[in-house]
């Protein structure tokens, strides 16, 4: 069905036609509240607290450290880290944007694996000994270069105070 037309207005284009039926409208955005749901219980809220402040003692933890070698503002980050994990809720797959929220939590606690003592004592071994394993191993000697050639950027430009 051809709809009236103003007077000099130019006909819509095939690509006007085929795009204006995928654009959202002022009623297809739902309103921000409804986005997350609110926090309900005292857990919930403890949940979040601890890991908005936990940036925040972390840095107070490092400002505190006799030295910068040691390992306890890590250990204080990492525990705040894993017991708001523990208390937080599990949203219903109708909350996708929280849901989003928590994955992308879950996976910042792997650059735990690249930080101060943990890369040094633990990952940066590891690593190391996978890149000696596939030396002489065809294609995946490549992985291991690679890798072997990344690690000095983890020393030099991962700093020990990123949270």
């Amino acid at each position: 069905p051809q709809q009236p037309q103003a007077f000099g207005a130019a006909a819509p284009s095939p690509i006007e036609d085929y795009l204006l039926p995928k654009a959202l409208s002022t009623l297809d955005v739902k309103p921000p509240l409804t986005l997350v749901r609110p926090l309900n219980t005292f857990r919930d809220w403890v949940s979040e607290v601890i890991y908005l402040l936990r940036p925040l003692i972390y840095v107070i933890a490092l400002s505190r450290a006799q030295s910068k070698k040691t390992s306890s503002p890590l250990v204080v980050s990492l525990f705040l880290e894993l017991v708001a994990h523990y208390l937080r809720r599990t949203p219903p797959p109708s909350y996708a944007l929280e849901r989003s929220e928590y994955a992308r939590r879950d996976r910042d606690l792997l650059w735990y694996f690249l930080r101060g003592v943990v890369w040094k004592d633990f990952t940066q071994p590891k690593i190391q000994t996978f890149v000696k394993a596939t030396e002489k191993v065809p294609l995946i000697n490549v992985v291991g270069a690679l890798v072997h050639d990344w690690m000095p950027l983890i020393d030099e430009y991962y700093y020990y105070t990123a949270t």
